[in-house]
């Protein structure tokens, strides 16, 4: 059952690098797009990728909470020790899935311009105590 446990983790690593994908895309395009756009056939490829990140970017996080809360419950059996670093960086994505449902669903349109950096300064933080939870 731990294997199973560890798999999630793994699974929440990686669902937590396709939310990130969505800002490397956005910055490819911020800076490359008009050099992708003439001189590579790349262009209608990223343009699919970011439309179907865009549509399944905040169902991600959705998911990532389910995950975390079954890795949590079958790592520690039945949550009965649970990890400092495991609570801090579960809480870091939390909090970022929080934050995205605010932004998205209770604020006003223009959003603060805090928001954004709020919600990218976060999984930096959440990167971090990802690598000192698999130490």
């Amino acid at each position: 059952m731990e294997e199973f446990g560890e798999l999630l983790g793994n699974l929440i690593i990686f669902l937590f690098a396709l939310e990130a994908f969505r800002f490397l895309l956005k910055r490819l395009f911020i800076h490359y797009g008009k050099w992708i756009k003439t001189n590579t056939k790349l262009h209608p490829l990223l343009l699919k990728a970011m439309n179907i990140n865009k549509i399944f970017h905040p169902w991600l996080g959705y998911l990532t909470i389910v995950v975390i809360i079954v890795h949590a419950y079958i790592q520690t059996s039945g949550f009965a020790f649970l990890s400092n670093t495991g609570l801090i960086a579960a809480g870091f994505m939390v909090a970022e899935v929080l934050v995205g449902f605010i932004g998205t669903y209770l604020m006003k349109k223009p959003r603060p311009s805090y928001w954004i950096w709020i919600h990218r300064l976060i999984p930096v933080f959440t990167l971090i105590a990802i690598l000192i939870h698999n130490d």
